[in-house]
């Protein structure tokens, strides 16, 4: 029977890309704007 020799797999850097999630809320600014408006509203 074959044995099957796994290689190691890299390692993800455990890391938060704080410029990437910026990024993300910048382009969606005007529905976080919405809905935070409607909620104040009620």
């Amino acid at each position: 029977m074959e044995e099957k020799i796994q290689k190691p797999q890299p390692v993800e850097e455990d890391t938060i890309d704080l410029v990437e999630i910026l990024q993300k809320l910048w382009v969606k600014r005007k529905l976080i704007l919405i809905v935070t408006g409607a909620f104040m509203a009620l």
